[in-house]
């Protein structure tokens, strides 16, 4: 009789197990792994079916959900290999462009003004030779006027510097900036020199004369035809210079030396001729259109 009782009491409890356990199951969580397991080791009578079936189907949801953290994260490493593996090293592709352009247009830069320095310097020789050329070239058409001279000069004489310089038919009459010794060249239509070493009147000179040589100071020195003599020759004359000695200080750019030519007709304006020198130039008195020392040119009559 014991045994009967205590089997319904057992049975009693079997029956109400299952709605326990169901009243659990509801109150768990779908995603508390915590409680999920201790549902799962309640004693295996309470699992009834329902329980099973609802375990079963809350599983696809927390499985769904994993799924999706997964999906997140590859999308998130491959943005992140997307960046490392393609934008970072464009970035530095082109980083390295830039700079490889950079250096290129600073290298120009230094390179273009090196050549413009260079470029500037030549430049200025250049002008500097062409200025002296252009001088010489410029052939300048004036009537001069005698400064007075003591005593006064004859009615064959011009005064220069306070000198008297003859005039006769045809004078050359040649003077320099500063104290020095420069030297007088003259070459004449049929190719003759006059200077300080065939100072003439001869047929070596077309009977024209060296009458003044000055040694020390700035001139005149002066070449001419005597009115009482011959003609000069007619045709182009030649007038150069030749700096014979200047060294106190040398001829430089910054101590030129400025030569002036006059060009004495009695019956014509006088002519002047001028240049300007920034270093010694000689040519051993050679005077014709292509030397160095030359100063000028003109026609006579």
């Amino acid at each position: 009789m014991k045994d009967r009782i205590h089997m319904q009491v057992i049975s009693d409890n079997y029956r109400q197990i299952p709605s326990v356990a169901f009243q659990r199951r509801q109150s768990v969580p779908v995603n508390s792994s915590l409680r999920l397991v201790q549902v799962l080791k309640l004693p295996r009578q309470c699992h009834h079916q329902s329980l099973k079936i609802q375990l079963i189907e809350r599983h696809p949801n927390q499985k769904e959900f994993t799924d999706l953290n997964h999906q997140n994260d590859r999308k998130q490493k491959r943005k992140y290999l997307k960046y490392y593996c393609v934008y970072l090293p464009l970035c530095i592709y082109l980083l390295m462009i830039s700079l490889i352009c950079l250096g290129t247009i600073i290298a120009a830069i230094v390179i273009g003004l090196l050549s413009l320095a260079k470029t500037t310097t030549t430049t200025a020789t250049t002008t500097s030779e062409i200025t002296t050329v252009t001088t010489t070239s410029i052939i300048t058409t004036t009537q001069t006027t005698a400064i007075p001279c003591s005593p006064s000069c004859n009615s064959e004489q011009t005064c220069i510097q306070n000198v008297c310089t003859n005039v006769g038919y045809l004078a050359c009459t040649l003077t320099w900036s500063r104290p020095g010794d420069g030297d007088i060249v003259v070459t004449t239509p049929s190719g003759k020199t006059i200077c300080y070493t065939n100072r003439g009147p001869s047929n070596a000179t077309d009977q024209g004369e060296l009458d003044r040589d000055d040694q020390v100071g700035e001139g005149p020195e002066n070449v001419y035809w005597p009115s009482n003599g011959t003609l000069p020759p007619t045709g182009t004359y030649y007038v150069c210079f030749e700096p014979y000695q200047f060294n106190n200080p040398i001829i430089s750019i910054i101590n030129p030396i400025t030569v002036i030519y006059r060009i004495v007709r009695p019956s014509s304006p006088t002519l002047i001729f001028t240049r300007t020198f920034t270093s010694t130039i000689t040519n051993s008195y050679n005077c014709n259109i292509t030397s160095n020392t030359l100063i000028g040119s003109f026609n006579y009559p």
